[in-house]
C-alpha cells in the first residue's frame, strides 16, 4: 500500500470490509459487554447479599475467552467479530453453571453446614449437570465446527468460540469455583 500511495499521490486509501465493520462495532460492543457484566454482578450481589460471591461466578468468564482463543489457535482460525459473538453467548452458559454451584454452597451454609462440607457437597452435586451441559453444548455445535463448506465457514468462528470456550471453562470451573469459595470461607473465618 505505501508504494501505491507514493505512485498515486491523489489517491486515498481507507480501511473497508471486515476491518471497517470491526472498527465501528468494536467499541460499542466492548462497552455493552462490560455493562452487561456489571448488571450481572449487581443482580447477583443483591441476590446473594454478598459482594464477593458474584466475583467467584464472574471470574470464570476469562477462562471461557481463553478456551475460545485456544480453539481458534488449534483450528488455525483468526479471531473475528463473529468469534466475539460466540464468546458473548458462551458467557451466559458458563456463568449459569458457576452461579448454580455458588448458590448451592450458600444454601448449604445457610442450613448450618460447615463451609468445607457445603463447598464439597455442592460441587459434587453439580458435576453431573455441568458435565452434561458442557458436552451437549459442545456436541450440538460440533457439526458447524467440523463443516468445511463455504456457507458453514461463516458461522465457524462463532461455533468454535462457544464450543471450545464452554469445554475449557467448564472443566476448570469445577476446580476454580470451589477453590475461590474456600478462600472466601477462610477470609470470613479470619475476619469474624
Amino acid at each position: 500500500v505505501p508504494q501505491i500511495e507514493a505512485d498515486y499521490p491523489n489517491m486515498r486509501v481507507t480501511a473497508g470490509g471486515e476491518q471497517e465493520e470491526q472498527g465501528r462495532f468494536g467499541p460499542a460492543l466492548a462497552f455493552n459487554f462490560v455493562l452487561a457484566l456489571f448488571a450481572m454482578y449487581a443482580t447477583m450481589a443483591l441476590a446473594f447479599g454478598s459482594y464477593f460471591r458474584p466475583l467467584i461466578v464472574l471470574l470464570i468468564v476469562p477462562l471461557g475467552f481463553i478456551g475460545a482463543l485456544l480453539g481458534h489457535a488449534a483450528l488455525g482460525l483468526n479471531l473475528t467479530l463473529l468469534s466475539i459473538f460466540g464468546v458473548i453467548g458462551l458467557v451466559g452458559v458458563i456463568v449459569n453453571d458457576s452461579l448454580l454451584i455458588v448458590d448451592l454452597i450458600q444454601r448449604a451454609e445457610e442450613e448450618g453446614k460447615d463451609p468445607v462440607e457445603a463447598i464439597s457437597e455442592s460441587t459434587i452435586r453439580r458435576v453431573r449437570a455441568v458435565t452434561l451441559t458442557t458436552f451437549t453444548t459442545f456436541f450440538s455445535i460440533a457439526p458447524l465446527i467440523l463443516e468445511a463448506s463455504v456457507q458453514a465457514q461463516f458461522l465457524s468462528p462463532t461455533a468454535v468460540a462457544l464450543g471450545f470456550g464452554v469445554l475449557f471453562a467448564s472443566v476448570l470451573q469445577m476446580f476454580l469455583v470451589p477453590a475461590l469459595a474456600s478462600l472466601y470461607a477462610m477470609t470470613r473465618a479470619v475476619i469474624a
